[in-house]
């Protein structure tokens, strides 16, 4: 190669400390770094592979939430089997089946010799012939109620006199019972008088007290589930809370082969008072290919950008704004216009600032948006898996004593 050749290709590698060596050296340096730039893209396949891996996954777990939803949503109860708690010692089996390969009968322990199936019959012969001297028996015990019947007709013939006291011991009574009747057709009947509140009262406690209605599925499922989530729980406001009661199911969806890098959350909502979507969705686009502007781009997973979704809201049911009202003095009058201005609210995750393709962010929509990847990498890693750890608070736990979820540990 020509040093002239040499020199145009040492250009991007004449940075920083590259600068002061000799040119020689600054070939090879430029030498490794295209040596790196192969490496970034198998680094970029190897992301691939994971997201295919994460699709197929998703795949094969899909039954499982659904039956998940079904309880949740009270469209199938669990049976008493389902219901019941899971040892923490059970061992689960990889992919392949385990299959039960006891034999039926427990061998002979050591020491023991295993009894002949000749002997076997033989001692099985001795049992049946044992009943054969049972009507033997019998036969003495019917001979025997003979003698006790003539004892008992010996005892009946002595309480002749018996009768007799018997007609004077029911005569009695009768002449009681007629001078109680007596009595009570001279006294006079006594009305209680019910008054309209006891007899209201009278009526309830006859009825007996209305039993509350056992809940159908788990009421407030998700809302329970989100307000654990760190980071997204203190977005959710108090007039966000009825409408989150509709919320029926949260669901992960991965792009398809050959699109972009992404995963999209959908939330499905039962039909209620606030807006008019079934479903809202949240996009998250990862990095998949190598970025020569970072260097480290190699560093992992990671969130570019995301996108939302428009909320039909009903008429006056827009929670993510409200309505102040500012004083003006132009003409030196005071006056007061209501003004429209963006409200703090869980529903503002479906809106997130757009990046700009020239220029940067302001400060604060940064910060909102590296806030947001945040939330949808725990939500991508650990609440659509984990849920149930969430709606129990156990998360919480696992949280205060630093352990690992998902290969990421929550305390900092």
């Amino acid at each position: 190669m020509a040093e002239a050749d040499l020199n145009m290709v040492s250009e991007p590698a004449a940075q920083g400390v590259a600068e002061e060596l000799p040119q020689a050296v600054r070939n090879r340096v430029q030498a490794l770094r295209n040596i790196q730039d192969e490496c970034d893209k198998v680094d970029a396949l190897f992301l691939k592979a994971i997201h295919g891996l994460e699709r197929k996954y998703a795949d094969l777990n899909k039954p499982l939430y659904d039956r998940r939803s079904q309880i949740i949503n009270a469209e199938y109860e669990p049976t008493i089997e389902e219901c019941e708690w899971n040892s923490d010692d059970e061992v689960f089996s990889s992919d392949e089946e385990v299959q039960d390969d006891s034999p039926s009968e427990m061998p002979a322990l050591e020491g023991e010799e295993e009894e002949d199936p000749k002997e076997k019959n033989e001692v099985k012969a001795e049992e049946t012939e044992v009943p054969k001297e049972i009507p033997e028996a019998k036969a003495e015990e019917k001979a025997q109620p003979k003698d006790l019947l003539e004892a008992k007709t010996e005892v009946n013939e002595e309480p002749k006199e018996v009768p007799q006291a018997k007609a004077e011991e029911k005569e009695q009574p009768k002449a009681a019972e007629a001078k109680e009747r007596a009595a009570v057709k001279e006294a006079p009947k006594r009305v209680h008088e019910v008054r309209p509140k006891e007899r209201v009262n009278l009526k309830r406690a006859r009825k007996g007290k209305p039993k509350k209605e056992e809940p159908k599925g788990i009421p407030n499922y998700w809302l329970t589930v989100l307000k654990n989530v760190d980071k997204l729980g203190p977005l959710i406001q108090k007039y966000d809370e009825p409408i989150l009661k509709f919320l029926s199911d949260i669901s992960l969806k991965f792009s398809k082969r050959g699109q972009p890098i992404s995963y999209t959350f959908n939330f499905y909502f039962l039909p209620n008072p606030y807006f008019r979507n079934e479903v809202l969705t949240k996009t998250y686009i990862i990095k998949s290919k190598p970025d020569y502007n970072d260097p480290f781009f190699t560093w992992g997973w990671e969130i570019y950008d995301c996108k939302g979704c428009k909320i039909d809201w009903r008429r006056g049911k827009d929670v993510t704004l409200t309505t102040t009202y500012s004083r003006t003095t132009a003409t030196g009058e005071t006056e007061f216009k209501p003004r429209v201005v963006p409200n703090s609210s869980f529903f503002n995750f479906f809106s997130p600032p757009e990046i700009p393709k020239i220029g940067k962010l302001e400060p604060r929509q940064d910060a909102i948006l590296d806030e947001d990847f945040e939330i949808g990498q725990i939500l991508h890693d650990n609440v659509i898996l984990k849920s149930i750890y969430y709606f129990t608070g156990e998360v919480k736990r696992a949280y205060y004593n630093g352990k690992d979820y998902g290969n990421r540990k929550y305390r900092k």
